[in-house]
C-alpha cells in the first residue's frame, strides 16, 4: 500500500468505506483495510515507523480511534510490510512480530484485528548468489516467532514458499506455526499461467 491507498485511514475515504460497511455488514462479512507500514512517516509527518517507538505506537492508538469512530464494525487491517521495497520492521532492525504486535495493541480497545502477510523477502537480492533462498525467506523469518504474537494477530501465508508459482509446494508455514493464528491466501486470478 502506497500513494493514494495510503489515505485510506483518513477522512478522505471515510464517507466510501462507510457505503461499504452498509452492504456488507448484513451478510457478516467484515471489512478490512489494507495499510501502509510507514503511515506514521507519510501520513503523520513523523520521521520513523520504527514499532517500538512509543510515538509511533500511540500514532497509530490515537488513528485507530479516529478510523473506529468514523467506521465502526470495522474488522481491522491487514498489513504487508519489509516486501517489495516497502517499509517494515526489518527497516529498524525489528522483527515481524514487533510490528504486528504494535498494531495489534493498537486496535484492541476497538475490537480491531490484525492480519499480517507473511509475504517477506529481499527484492533486492542477487540471484547469482546461491546461498539465499527466497522460498526459505517466510520459514526463516517467522517460525522463530511462532506463538509471540497477539491474539487478534492472523498471519496470513500464501499457499506456496514463493508467489503463486504454477508448480510450488505448499508452503512449510501452514503445518509449522503451531502457536500462532494463521490464514491461507489463495490465489484466484491466473496471473502466471498467461491469462
Amino acid at each position: 500500500v502506497k500513494d493514494a491507498a495510503s489515505w485510506l485511514i483518513t477522512d478522505r475515504y471515510f464517507g466510501a468505506l462507510q457505503e461499504y460497511l452498509k452492504i456488507f455488514t448484513p451478510y457478516g462479512v467484515k471489512l478490512y483495510l489494507s495499510i501502509n507500514f510507514a503511515a506514521p512517516m507519510e501520513l503523520g509527518g513523523m520521521d520513523s515507523a520504527d514499532p517500538c517507538d512509543p510515538a509511533v505506537a500511540k500514532w497509530w492508538a490515537d488513528k485507530a480511534q479516529e478510523v473506529w469512530a468514523n467506521l465502526p464494525g470495522l474488522g481491522g487491517f491487514l498489513v504487508k510490510a519489509d516486501s517489495e521495497g516497502r517499509p517494515g520492521p526489518f527497516t529498524y532492525g525489528r522483527n515481524q512480530a514487533d510490528g504486528a504486535n504494535m498494531l495489534a495493541d493498537a486496535v484492541a480497545p476497538c475490537g480491531g484485528h490484525i492480519v499480517w502477510r507473511c509475504f517477506v523477502y529481499n527484492c533486492q537480492q542477487d540471484w547469482r548468489n546461491t546461498k539465499i533462498d527466497r522460498a526459505r525467506a517466510g520459514y526463516d523469518y517467522f517460525m522463530p516467532l511462532d506463538g509471540t504474537f497477539r491474539d487478534n494477530v492472523t498471519l496470513q501465508i500464501k499457499n506456496g514458499p514463493m508467489d503463486f508459482q504454477v508448480r510450488e509446494p505448499v508452503s512449510p508455514l501452514i503445518g509449522g506455526l503451531q502457536h500462532t493464528h494463521i490464514a491461507v491466501e489463495f490465489q484466484i486470478a491466473q496471473e502466471y499461467t498467461g491469462q
